[in-house]
């Protein structure tokens, strides 16, 4: 071989290597951006799926905040209405609290209330109260029942008090506590 024919030779041999090491390391190379490049699509993915995730819990919770407002907002105008309705319930409850006081029937029943108390603490010293509206039927009552009423300096709307202060009681039958106990206990059903 001349040595142009090996010149020749050893050029194509160190071309063929070099391009096998350039191959190799082009492989190479290419095999590690590959990974790397599978590497952050792995990280992306996780990354965006914990956003993803913090999104939908804000999301959420913003929701749960929202439904939590809108139910309090509900739930106060509810009361709202409910205080509306008992205070006009009430109101008309007292106009027909007046209507009965100008009836018969009226007088009829605070001397049952008196003679039942009567009955109930035979012999002992008792104060029968009237309410200062009464006033005008006081000695009706005093004549029909036989017994001491007086009128009562605080107003309680209308009925009878009894006060047995011999046993430190009081038989409280006035109009104001009965209201006032249906007031505490008034519902209204849906």
């Amino acid at each position: 071989m001349t040595v142009e024919e090996k010149m020749e030779h050893f050029k194509n041999v160190s071309l063929e290597d070099a391009s096998k090491k350039s191959d190799e390391i082009l492989t190479t190379y290419k095999r590690n951006l590959d990974e790397q490049f599978e590497k952050h699509k792995r990280e992306y993915a996780e990354n965006s799926k914990v956003i993803e995730e913090a999104k939908i819990s804000e999301a959420k919770l913003e929701a749960k905040r929202a439904l939590a407002k809108a139910q309090a907002e509900i739930k106060r105008e509810v009361s709202n209405h409910h205080n509306e309705i008992k205070n006009y319930v009430f109101s008309e409850v007292n106009k027909k609290i007046e209507a009965y006081k100008k009836t018969s029937e009226y007088k009829t029943m605070l001397i049952s209330q008196i003679t039942s108390i009567k009955k109930q603490f035979d012999g002992e010293d008792i104060v029968f109260l009237i309410d200062e509206s009464d006033k005008g039927l006081l000695d009706t009552l005093s004549k029909e029942t036989s017994v001491n009423i007086e009128v009562s300096k605080t107003s309680f709307v209308g009925g009878t008090k009894a006060i047995i202060e011999a046993r430190n009681i009081l038989v409280d039958n006035s109009f104001k506590t009965k209201l006032s106990e249906e007031q505490d206990h008034f519902t209204i059903s849906l």
